[in-house]
């Protein structure tokens, strides 16, 4: 599981839109293309080995402020002392991720009065996955490492981090030294030492070195209260059972989007370079995941035998047609079944499936679209209508229609379609459907048909 702090995510890219200077807002489109493309190279680099990836994002009002009022208080005082529109930022930031949790193939975890690092701790927790990555130069994540199956890598510094540290340690002095960044004191300093911009009361080296044994910390009454305050705010194995309830309900209610809006969603924000290489975003290639969901031969011969027998409205699919080819025993059979359904349509579909001049001028693989589950013969179009429009696929057929318009009509038409004959069509496309479909070869069309070596009746 890759696990991204996409708070951690937006923010850089926002500083690196705007080169560091925040004065004026950057595009917002500007923004979600690098943020989007940031997405896309983490999925690219460690799908393979860490498999689906999971949003994390931050909740505003966290549940730590409820137990301690001055966490991340300087942040906030910095903001209002700030030049920068950080209203207009996080509006943006808002916005983006409200669009990411429609439209990308992805679970986004947005829980109130969470944290992203509440909802990655908890996940890493429920040990479901063989192998986890967190994408976030936080360095408390690093406490997080002691399952052993845990990773770190730094956006920022483009490497994996933590791993010569020992998390308990490490854990251990963060308790001690607490966080400034978070408006969280050390050990010996009260709760409020930041509002009076005082200095905290120092832990040299020797010190934390020596209390990294927490049986050697002079544990009084005050110091065992900021110890145990700290702990509350930096363990991340303290989140509260009701926290941590709401994040894993969150999760099992959560749904991946289904993959065929990302095309539509990078068509209307107009993301070209991105639309290129729509493959990036998914946990595997199409092709990979089409193959994986079927058996050896694609279709059993059950299977086949049961799809044959389905007419619906007696308008027979051209799956079905050609599953009748695939239960025939010998070729003349499989032949004759051809030339029973002989039409212009049942033609093209096959000229386009088998003809090596034909080009299709579509990505390969299996487009992001949704299946038509309607009954044969119901609500669906066929192949025989849609085959005329299948020019406007072939390269050279329809040069006045740009790619993208051209991949959205192809998934219209798959759209339309009894999911079955959409199969069909996308291993025409794809020049497989004589692995689909047994015996329905090159040679045995142009018999058939009476068809020469170039497709035509000599």
């Amino acid at each position: 599981m890759i696990l991204i702090d996409l708070n951690q995510v937006m923010i850089s890219n926002l500083m690196a839109q705007s080169r560091g200077d925040l004065s004026e807002l950057p595009s917002k489109d500007a923004v979600r293309h690098s943020i989007l493309n940031t997405i896309r190279a983490f999925n690219v680099k460690f799908r393979e080995e860490f498999g689906e990836v999971v949003l994390c994002a931050d909740a505003a009002d966290p549940w730590r402020r409820d137990i301690f009022p001055n966490y991340k208080h300087q942040r906030r005082k910095g903001r209002v002392e700030s030049k920068i529109d950080w209203d207009g930022l996080f509006k943006i930031m808002s916005e983006i991720r409200e669009e990411f949790s429609t439209k990308l193939p992805y679970k986004l975890m947005h829980v109130d009065k969470c944290e992203a690092d509440d909802i990655i701790a908890t996940l890493v927790a429920q040990r479901t996955e063989d192998k986890y990555l967190i994408i976030s130069g936080d360095k408390d994540f690093i406490q997080l490492q002691h399952y052993g199956d845990v990773y770190q890598f730094s956006p920022l510094l483009k490497s994996f981090m933590g791993e010569s540290s020992d998390p308990i340690v490490f854990l251990r002095e963060q308790i001690i030294k607490g966080d400034r960044s978070d408006g969280v004191p050390n050990i010996l300093s009260d709760d409020d030492i930041f509002l009076r911009d005082e200095r905290q009361k120092p832990i040299n080296k020797k010190r934390l070195a020596e209390w990294a044994d927490t049986d050697n910390i002079p544990l009084g009454s005050e110091t065992r209260k900021y110890f145990e305050r700290n702990k509350k705010l930096i363990d991340l194995s303290m989140i509260p059972k009701e926290i941590s309830e709401s994040i894993i309900n969150k999760y099992k209610d959560c749904k991946d989007n289904n993959r065929s809006l990302l095309l539509q969603y990078f068509i209307d924000n107009k993301l070209k370079a991105l639309i290129e290489n729509i493959n990036d975003f998914w946990k595997h290639i199409y092709g990979e995941i089409k193959m994986a969901e079927r058996n050896p031969n694609l279709i059993s011969p059950k299977t086949m035998e049961a799809m044959a027998s389905t007419s619906g409205s007696g308008r027979e699919l051209f799956s079905e047609i050609f599953t009748k080819v695939n239960n025939a025993k010998v070729k003349a059979d499989k032949i004759a079944v051809l030339r029973k359904h002989d039409t212009p349509a049942m033609r093209m579909i096959l000229k386009g499936a088998f003809d090596p001049k034909i080009e299709w001028d579509l990505p390969p693989g299996i487009p992001p679209f949704i299946r038509n589950e309607a009954p044969a013969g119901t609500e669906h179009t066929y192949l025989d209508n849609e085959a005329k429009r299948l020019y406007n696929f072939i390269k050279g057929g329809n040069n006045e229609l740009n790619k993208i318009r051209k991949e959205t009509l192809f998934i219209q038409i798959l759209e339309g379609l009894h999911q079955k004959d959409a199969d069909v069509l996308i291993d025409v496309k794809n020049g497989t459907l004589n692995k689909t479909f047994k015996g329905l070869t090159s040679d045995m069309v142009k018999e058939a048909f009476g068809w020469n070596a170039d497709f035509v009746k000599p």
